[in-house]
C-alpha cells in the first residue's frame, strides 16, 4: 500500500505490519550504521547497509490462487 501523494517523509518511514522501524533493535542498529556528518551520507550508509546485509525477496508467492 502506497502512502497518498501528500505524504510526507515521516509518513514513509512509520512503522507498519510488515516493517517494525520503531523497535528499539532498529533503532539501535540504525544509529550505529549512520554515522555519517550529513544526512546524504546517513541515508547512502542505511541504503547500503539495508541492501548488503538484509535478505528480501520482491518474488511474490503463488502457492496458492489466493496469492494471485
Amino acid at each position: 500500500m502506497l502512502p497518498p501523494p501528500e505524504a510526507g517523509p515521516e509518513d514513509c518511514l512509520a512503522s507498519t505490519e510488515v516493517i517494525d522501524s520503531a523497535h528499539p533493535a532498529v533503532i539501535e542498529k540504525a544509529r550505529q550504521v549512520a554515522n555519517g556528518n550529513t544526512e546524504l551520507g546517513r541515508a547512502r550508509q542505511l541504503f547500503n547497509f539495508v541492501r548488503d546485509t538484509i535478505r528480501y525477496d520482491f518474488t511474490p508467492r503463488l502457492d496458492s490462487r489466493a496469492s494471485w
